[in-house]
């Protein structure tokens, strides 16, 4: 392995573990996408069919040998810019680039780590709101990356 830390090989392997239902140090195929994803990364379904197709044809398992060397090949480091794209890219629907203020206050207020309301008063003094009440997500993700 040479990209995936010590720490990133143990917890896959514990994820691993959860995911091998008979013990035979393999998962399914169907749960490399879920598997992924509880280790932290964010794949389009266009490249999860890519990284799919780097597993060996036929049979419905992988041996965890087998994931972990793919693992490692497409394991990214962290990249909050990257994250907050493909988050505001799953929020617009229309991909028009842009949020309404409304709605990112909502989410900002409701999901994950809640933000204070004050906190979010001073985000969005902080970008142009247009006339329409959106905001162009780049330069929300623009300003975080600042921090």
């Amino acid at each position: 392995m040479e990209r995936l830390t010590a720490e990133q090989l143990e917890r896959a392997r514990d994820y691993l573990s959860l995911f091998d239902k008979d013990d035979d140090k393999t998962i399914g195929k169907n749960d490399i996408g879920t598997l992924l994803r509880a280790l932290g990364e964010n794949f389009t379904e266009a490249e999860l069919r890519q990284i799919y197709a780097e597993f060996p044809a036929g049979g419905h398992s992988v041996s965890f040998d087998e994931f972990l060397a793919v693992y490692d090949r497409v394991t990214r480091e962290v990249n909050p810019e990257r994250d907050l794209q493909l988050a505001f890219a799953e929020l617009d629907r229309h991909q028009t680039g842009v949020i309404s203020a409304k709605q990112l206050r909502h989410f900002m207020t409701n999901l994950g780590e809640r933000v204070t309301d004050e906190d979010v008063d001073s985000i969005m003094q902080q970008v142009n709101v247009d006339m329409d009440g959106n905001i162009k997500y780049d330069h929300i993700i623009q300003l975080f990356s600042n921090f």
